[in-house]
């Protein structure tokens, strides 16, 4: 009497996967996030090779980025959204600081940042501010950026459209220094 082929590999594979559930056990899976829930000095070191690739390797200001007020506390801002991008040009998460520059526009001329207006500093560093600034949506990290008072365009700029260059750094110590800039307008 032969056996048809479904029956032989079920005679076959299911001990095997019976053996590997009874002799492999369950193993909880590593809390990967809690080395940094303390901070970044407890999980310093080389980033071995591949894993690198990993990490953020540039750095984008989406274009949703944008002059707006924020309705809960009725203050004008900067509501900045960025991406973090591995050497991919995937998005990821990153840990380390985002500094970032509000500077006034200057048309007509090579060097569009004219007088700095504002500056801000946002550390996700830790785990907990890390997520709270992650947008699942954008895949990209937002940040609102409160204005004590609005800017004034420079001289030349039209008064109907006034244009900001928004500038972000971003400072982890496991990738090099990564810059952004973008205009923004405020209508």
């Amino acid at each position: 009497m032969t056996r048809s082929l479904p029956d032989r590999c079920v005679r076959l594979v299911l001990p095997a996967l019976l053996a590997g559930l009874l002799f492999g056990g369950c193993q909880q899976k590593p809390n990967v996030i809690e080395p940094y829930i303390h901070g970044p000095e407890q999980a310093k070191g080389k980033v071995p090779t591949p894993v690198d690739l990993l990490l953020p390797q540039k750095i984008r200001i989406h274009p949703f980025t944008s002059m707006r007020t924020f309705e809960e506390s009725n203050v004008r801002g900067v509501e900045a959204r960025i991406e973090t991008l591995d050497a991919f040009g995937d998005p990821v998460k990153a840990f380390g600081e985002f500094r970032f520059e509000l500077w006034s526009y200057r048309a007509n001329n090579v060097e569009h940042k004219g007088k700095l207006l504002n500056n801000w500093t946002v550390s996700v560093n830790d785990a907990r501010a890390n997520q709270m600034h992650w947008d699942h949506v954008t895949r990209a990290y937002l940040f609102k950026l409160e204005l004590t008072k609005l800017p004034e365009p420079e001289e030349n700029e039209k008064l109907e459209t006034k244009r900001y260059v928004l500038v972000a750094v971003f400072s982890s110590p496991y990738t090099n220094r990564l810059f952004a800039e973008h205009v923004i307008s405020l209508r």
